[in-house]
């Protein structure tokens, strides 16, 4: 039997498979050819989450003699387990208060640990300096604000 078209009272839905929808970019997603960046707002805080890791094991003071990574004290260790927590709850789909609240307490620590810091090593005469790894905490905290306020106006990251 030869392939007619369907008449127009025929079902013409396609059986794709469900991961077919979730393969395909929404709506905040740029393509190029052969690339797909999706800004969605989950992405935006996974992002984040990397930020703020990378930094927690990154130097947070830096000296002539060497350097101090963030999981030498506390506060690395915390804002990293922020990290997890947030890539955790975005994979999840957690309402965007939860991630909000969690980047927050990473920015916040970050954004101590970086005063105390830089107070401590003014006195130094130059000697000793603050790490970018605080740095990096700060601003993966801000691009997780961003991703809080994403314009896509969806509950969730994911939407």
């Amino acid at each position: 039997m030869q392939n007619q078209p369907p008449s127009p009272t025929e079902d013409v839905s396609t059986t794709e498979s469900p991961t077919a929808d979730a393969m395909r970019p929404n709506a905040d997603a740029i393509r190029h050819p052969g690339v797909v960046v999706d800004f969605s707002a989950r992405n935006l805080f996974i992002g984040a989450a990397a930020i703020i890791g990378v930094g927690s094991i990154a130097p947070w003071a830096t000296t002539i003699l060497g350097s101090i990574g963030g999981t030498d004290g506390s506060g690395g260790k915390l804002t990293l387990g922020c990290a997890v927590i947030i890539v955790i709850l975005a994979l999840k789909n957690a309402p965007r208060w939860a991630l909000g609240l969690v980047v927050l307490i990473a920015g916040a620590i970050g954004a101590g640990n970086l005063q105390t810091v830089h107070h401590a090593v003014g006195g130094t005469a130059g000697l000793a300096q603050v790490g970018w790894g605080l740095y990096a905490v700060v601003l993966g905290a801000g691009l997780g604000v961003v991703a809080l306020f994403d314009p896509g106006g969806r509950s969730t990251p994911h939407g």
